[in-house]
């Protein structure tokens, strides 16, 4: 058994509330590495920190078999996601300061995932910080 906890997210968002937002990924590379390791790994069981939910699974925090690597592989698809959405908003508006690039790429991430605004016009929760972390990447910082 794999207790990941929160070291690989999904989304946000509940049957009460609704879509909700992002995951919170800080630190993208350091999140894509452990997913690879994990991916690499034979265990039966992953257990996460809550009950996050992701494109193709029921929301849960533990997985068995083969709904584990499955749990995996979309945290890594929809951090890849949310890259591909930023790399698409800064190309589009490079001299863009990161609140517009982030509105914009939430946009377009509104286009593939169940994810809802606030007031901002970014994702509900973990919006500035998955997006900030890729940003930080692109900017070399």
């Amino acid at each position: 058994m794999v207790f990941a906890g929160d070291s690989v997210p999904g989304l946000s968002g509940n049957i009460e509330t609704g879509p909700g937002g992002l995951p919170l990924i800080w630190y993208p590379a350091d999140m894509k590495r452990t997913v690879d390791r994990l991916l690499a790994m034979d265990f039966y069981a992953l257990a996460t920190g809550h009950h996050y939910r992701t494109l193709t699974l029921p929301r849960d925090s533990i997985h068995f078999g083969a709904a584990a690597k499955a749990y995996l592989q979309d945290c890594r698809n929809v951090a890849g996601m949310i890259e591909a959405a930023l790399w698409k908003a800064v190309s589009a508006r490079p001299q863009a300061a990161f609140l517009e690039v982030a509105r914009a790429a939430t946009d377009l991430l509104c286009e593939q995932l169940p994810i809802a605004k606030n007031e901002d016009g970014l994702a509900k929760t973990g919006s500035v910080e998955a997006l900030y972390g890729y940003w930080q990447l692109l900017k070399g910082a």
